[in-house]
């Protein structure tokens, strides 16, 4: 049967894998997220100054859908 100290040691050794693999998920991430920024300057679409009147009007839509009854 494990002893306190074994568990003890169980424990730390996951967290210490839980954290290197958040870290593992961040780091692979942030070129993806590079690349989406770099594509969304050069493809064509929502323009920059439509963006905020785009926000407003969706902000608008949800406002009257969090009045419904569930």
């Amino acid at each position: 049967m494990a002893t306190k100290d074994d568990l003890n040691r169980i424990a730390r050794l996951a967290h210490e894998a839980a954290e290197q693999a958040a870290q593992g998920n961040l780091l692979s991430l942030a070129p993806l997220f590079q690349q989406m920024q770099a594509l969304g300057e050069v493809l064509p679409g929502l323009h920059r100054e439509r963006l905020e009147e785009s926000l407003a009007r969706d902000a608008e839509i949800e406002a009257g859908f969090d009045n419904m009854p569930v």
